[in-house]
């Protein structure tokens, strides 16, 4: 019991060193989904973080054609509707390359950024990236609007030379 005790003293100081760490993480989260809910833009959008782990499995079909494979799974920030509002999010995503019904990406968990300590600071690094990626997203639409107002006023020109 000796090396029990000293373990658990052991884990006295990463405690607060992670603590700390993840006080620190967490304002810019906060701040980011603030600001992003305050501008009512409700796009959604992600972006990979990292691979979580990846492994070949074997898929057994009751021949002897057994096949092998490749199952990644992988971690995303997000800005998505949860619960009914945009929240930033971590999403854990499972692969399957190379399978019977061709390659599939799964969602197997999503956790608003503030429930999910050891995905948020592996995240942290993709927030400037999500940001631009909706940015990108905002941009991309505001470009279809417009030249869907154009074709619109064309055919409206159109359709009052018509009387």
């Amino acid at each position: 019991m000796a090396d029990l005790a000293e373990s658990l003293k052991k884990l006295a100081l990463p405690r607060r060193a992670l603590n700390q760490t993840t006080d620190a993480v967490n304002a810019p989260f906060r701040k980011a989904e603030e600001y992003l809910e305050g501008t009512c833009i409700g796009l959604e959008a992600r972006v990979p973080v990292c691979e979580l782990m990846s492994y070949d499995s074997t898929v057994k079909n009751g021949s002897a054609d057994d096949h092998i494979v490749q199952v990644g799974e992988h971690l995303s920030l997000s800005y998505t509707r949860i619960a009914g509002r945009f929240r930033l999010a971590l999403e854990q995503w499972n692969t399957t390359l190379g399978g019977e019904e061709g390659d599939t990406q799964v969602l197997s968990e999503g956790k608003a950024w503030d429930q999910a300590r050891a995905w948020k600071l592996a995240g942290i690094v993709a927030l400037p990236r999500l940001v631009e990626e909706i940015v990108r997203k905002a941009e991309k639409l505001v470009n279809e609007a417009d030249a869907a107002q154009s074709a619109l006023t064309a055919v409206l020109a159109d359709l009052s030379k018509i009387k």
